[in-house]
């Protein structure tokens, strides 16, 4: 099993070395990103009170980009607890049933780690969940170097994917970020404008 702030931090690794938007759901996975990057310094959004609809997000993201947005087979990609990706069912529904280039990150604790540690009520394996959602392939990462793989595969394939990372979940809450969702949608609305830019 990979602890939550690894695999958080070679998710935030995949998207900065592909300049890809990453779209983080609250809770735990949400401060660990939010510790590693300022608004600005890498593309990303973290959604501190949006349970569950990081994908939705990034989905929006992708299809307003268009035919002109990111280039390569990946346009985006979304960490989330596996809380958070039950919630957001129907928005992974969307994303397969429109082939989005997204590459979907599932960090697998069982629990709501950050609202108490309730039980997710289900669980599946990520071939059953890709298969259901009509994502084009799935992966299962047990260690940070899997994921790494995983990752890199994925990002190098038409999507969506679906990675599901198991974590580890004893490690200690993260700390509070000083930030704000709000600084991080700013600094993202400034670097697509300044991407459409450059396309012209």
């Amino acid at each position: 099993m990979a602890p939550r702030h690894t695999i958080a931090a070679a998710v935030l690794h995949a998207a900065r070395t592909r300049r890809l938007p990453l779209f983080v759901s609250n809770g735990f996975l949400c401060r660990e990103v939010m510790a590693l990057t300022a608004p600005g310094r890498d593309r990303v959004l973290p959604l501190q009170g949006g349970m569950g609809l990081a994908t939705g997000v990034a989905a929006g993201y992708v299809m307003a980009a268009g035919p002109s947005g990111p280039s390569g087979p990946c346009g985006a990609i979304v960490l989330e607890g596996d809380g958070n990706h039950q919630m957001g069912w129907g928005c992974a529904q969307l994303v397969g049933a429109h082939a989005l280039p997204l590459v979907h990150v599932v960090s697998c604790n069982g629990v709501y780690r950050s609202t108490g540690g309730q039980k997710v009520p289900a669980r599946t394996d990520a071939l059953t969940a890709a298969a259901a959602l009509d994502y084009r392939q799935a992966f299962t990462a047990i260690t940070t170097e899997q994921l790494a793989g995983c990752l890199e595969r994925a990002l190098a394939l038409p999507g969506p994917s679906l990675i599901y990372a198991v974590e580890d979940g004893t490690g200690a809450p993260p700390d509070r970020s000083p930030f704000r969702t709000r600084d991080y949608t700013e600094a993202l609305a400034r670097q697509a404008a300044a991407d459409r830019e450059d396309q012209r």
